[in-house]
């Protein structure tokens, strides 16, 4: 494959052609599109990193959805391997073991690069973003006994 083409949709949903890259490109050229369109990936999502470091290595975007949880994308060219699998179960597990407070203070201190907002206080983002969520918010559900059925 030596040309890849990438489509965007306007406002009135309309197929918008990109420019055609090189294999090379499509991942940057990807990033790139994402981070302006972040709605390709999720609607409503609102991306507070790029290219976040973590203990693993960087993480290509971080983003909060619509219910206030914190989500973490790696973009891969090609096909997907259990490689590309692992190193982000890597990224989230690193974000997991921070405590709510220095979590917040990891993305505040990493935004601000490459197209993502400057964020100087994540928690008071967060809260204003989420209609008063508070950062525990930004954790997956885990079910208690009580929704178990038991």
């Amino acid at each position: 494959m030596d040309e890849v083409k990438i489509w965007a949709l306007d406002g009135d949903s309309n197929v918008v052609p990109l420019a055609s890259k090189g294999q090379t490109d499509t991942e940057s050229l990807l990033e790139e599109t994402l981070v302006r369109n972040p709605d390709l990936l999720i609607p409503g999502l609102r991306l507070v990193g790029r290219q976040t470091p973590t203990d693993g290595g960087p993480l290509d975007l971080l983003g909060v959805d619509e219910d206030g949880r914190l989500v973490v994308f790696e973009l891969k060219r090609g096909t997907l391997s259990r490689d590309a699998v692992a190193q982000i179960i890597d990224y989230a597990s690193d974000l997991d073991t921070k405590t709510d407070v220095t979590l917040a203070e990891h993305i505040a201190a990493n935004s601000g690069v490459g197209g993502i907002e400057q964020i100087e206080d994540f928690e008071e983002w967060y809260s204003e973003n989420t209609e008063g969520q508070s950062l525990h918010s930004l954790r997956p559900h885990t079910p208690g006994p009580d929704r178990l059925g038991g």
